[in-house]
């Protein structure tokens, strides 16, 4: 009887401790979810996000080195999901001055517009770095931030058609007809993509630069050359719940305590650029990619990699008539090269030109020549 006993004990015991597990899994979960959706319907709308875009920009000015970011309300008729709109952050770089003395006194018709689409854990931010680069060519560069991170505020991933949709009336806000290059870099490969599929008329010359391609049943874009026992744990993760609990109770709180050793651990790319402006700057905008927003990581990052696109890269074979260029670095571990050889094989009439010593990170030491190679 006293086995029977201590048998009914062990079985309530097992029991409550399953039961205490749920219970304290559901709570997670649940301040999971509230903790995320207030960081990210905190900023709704242009009207809410006034007083934060003021303090930053203050802030900006101080420091003397950023440019100032512009915001653009994306309006219900663009995107139906938003019935107040929803705040869409661009940078706008180029060099206003003019010079009386100038030989040339057409140098303003003669510039180069190019729209560059940053990848993930940044922002157009990214972008002011190249406020020489810009004056020296005599370039005007269009940084948007892609809805999710910097202050482009969303509260659920805005697909690669709705990003088209924010691209087009952004190019109309400015008046722009007509892109001379558009640049993809990373994530903002997918996004490029599908501006040059869906707006093929505004896009002369297209480079998808160090870019993520897209998902089929005999491709996977990132961790294709994995060891089996990480594709299971990062395929695990994926899933909504587990992937918003990483985020929220891990990822999140590394990027934020000590960016640059969590970045140090998770690649060995990110190791080749410490030392350099380059690490400062992107640390810097690391940081400030998903201060205020989660989507981007938690969100658009799974969606592009795990799910269709709505169109196909061949599609781009056709629609873009100038240059085609897919650039890829030679030691890139986190974007390999098969992502390259994808586009590769599927855009007809595209070059692929490989970034010599270069992985991930470095390659953006290279982006200046690739903006200016493929305007030429």
């Amino acid at each position: 009887m006293s086995a029977t006993k201590h048998k009914n004990c062990c079985k309530i015991f097992t029991l409550s401790l399953f039961s205490f597990f749920i219970l304290l899994l559901s709570i997670l979960i649940g301040n999971a979810y509230y903790q995320l959706s207030l960081l990210d319907n905190s900023f709704s709308s242009i009207e809410s996000i006034q007083k934060l875009l003021d303090s930053i920009e203050a802030k900006e000015k101080e420091e003397e080195e950023l440019a100032q970011g512009h915001y653009l309300n994306i309006p219900q008729s663009i995107d139906s999901n938003y019935p107040n709109g929803r705040p869409l952050e661009y940078f706008l770089i180029e060099d206003n001055k003019t010079d009386n003395n100038s030989v040339d006194s057409n140098v303003d018709n003669n510039k180069k517009t190019v729209l560059l689409i940053h990848g993930s854990s940044t922002s157009g931010w990214f972008c002011t770095r190249y406020k020489e680069f810009v004056k020296r060519n005599n370039i005007k560069l269009i940084c948007p931030s892609i809805p999710g991170w910097g202050l482009s505020f969303a509260n659920h991933p805005v697909t690669l058609q709705q990003f088209t949709k924010d691209m087009a009336y952004l190019l109309d806000s400015l008046e722009i007809k007509q892109i001379d290059a558009l640049i993809g870099v990373s994530l903002g490969g997918p996004h490029a993509a599908a501006i040059s599929v869906f707006l093929p008329n505004r896009i002369k010359n297209l480079n998808l630069f160090i870019a993520l391609s897209q998902p089929d049943t005999n491709h996977i874009p990132m961790g294709a050359d994995w060891p089996i026992a990480k594709k299971i744990i990062f395929s695990f993760i994926q899933l909504p719940i587990l992937r918003d609990l990483f985020n929220y109770y891990l990822i999140m709180p590394l990027m934020s305590s000590d960016p640059k050793e969590f970045l140090k651990t998770q690649t060995e790319d990110f190791k080749e650029i410490i030392g350099t402006n380059l690490e400062k700057l992107f640390l810097k905008d690391f940081i400030r990619s998903f201060k205020y927003t989660s989507v981007g990581t938690r969100g658009t990052l799974p969606m592009v990699l795990n799910k269709h696109w709505g169109f196909n890269v061949s599609e781009i074979s056709d629609r873009v008539k100038g240059k085609k260029v897919i650039s890829y670095a030679e030691f890139d571990t986190q974007v390999v090269k098969s992502n390259a050889d994808y586009y590769a094989k599927h855009v007809k009439g595209s070059e692929l030109r490989v970034l010599k010593k270069r992985n991930h990170f470095s390659a953006l030491l290279d982006l200046e020549q690739e903006i200016l190679y493929t305007l030429q």
